[in-house]
């Protein structure tokens, strides 16, 4: 009897264990999961001014989450009082950015100057900091030649997710930015072409997804992709779930 009794009171003591780890667990794994339902806050530097980026790239951006209910694209590009880009002031947003975004997307890339190098300087401490940094290859204006990415501000940004734009022929267009740095090139839709829109498509994709993995993961997730993808320029479809 005493061995029977023993024995249950053993049973009753695994029993309730096994419910507190079970609940400590919940609670442990609380955070996380908190993380996955979040909303999504994209800030956006884009390299138009004002009366662009809210004719062209917002209805885009917003096109491309329009099934994301949790999804937003925030403009923190600073402007002049006359709506040209202030790059002076966009270190002191991107700082900004980094505490409240999901991650950034850069829709805009230029050459490494005097003027863009505190930007860089900027989009550095980011990415070591661990926020994600997703930009456009960029394109070289009409008047001047194209630019290898390891001279510029995203091709010297560590980690940064930079996406080139493809034409008509699965080649680069003339008139992009070029080089290893860059993650892949894609091909946009017909009508949007040559003006340098394939990363807006990324960004939003991504958006859309963003909660489906932490931001380290997301980075391992690009290069392995890349890295096992036959093709020289993985398409969206590689990167996303279809």
């Amino acid at each position: 009897m005493k061995s029977f009794f023993k024995g249950f009171v053993i049973l009753i003591f695994a029993i309730l264990m096994g419910c507190c780890l079970g609940c400590f667990s919940a609670v442990w794994a609380a955070p996380s999961q908190a993380v996955l339902t979040n909303p999504i806050s994209v800030a956006v530097i884009s390299g138009e001014d004002q009366a662009d980026y809210d004719s062209k790239i917002a209805p885009l951006l917003k096109e491309g989450i329009k099934n994301c209910s949790g999804c937003s694209f925030q403009n923190v590009t600073p402007y002049t009082k006359d709506g040209k880009i202030s790059f002076a002031d966009i270190p002191a947003r991107l700082e900004k950015a980094g505490l409240t975004s999901s991650f950034i997307f850069m829709n805009w890339n230029a050459r490494v100057t005097e003027e863009t190098k505190p930007i860089l300087e900027t989009l550095k401490r980011l990415s070591k900091n661990g926020i994600v940094i997703v930009g456009s290859a960029g394109l070289a204006k009409d008047a001047e030649p194209t630019l290898a990415l390891n001279r510029t501000v995203l091709g010297q940004t560590p980690g940064a997710v930079i996406i080139g734009e493809m034409g008509e022929r699965e080649r680069l267009h003339t008139q992009s930015f070029f080089g290893p740095e860059m993650l892949t090139a894609i091909r946009p839709p017909k009508e949007y072409m040559g003006q340098g829109f394939s990363s807006l498509f990324f960004a939003s994709r991504l958006a859309s997804q963003w909660n489906k993995k932490t931001s380290q993961d997301w980075l391992a997730h690009f290069q392995s992709t890349k890295s096992k993808t036959r093709r020289i320029w993985p398409d969206m479809e590689d990167f996303f779930n279809r």
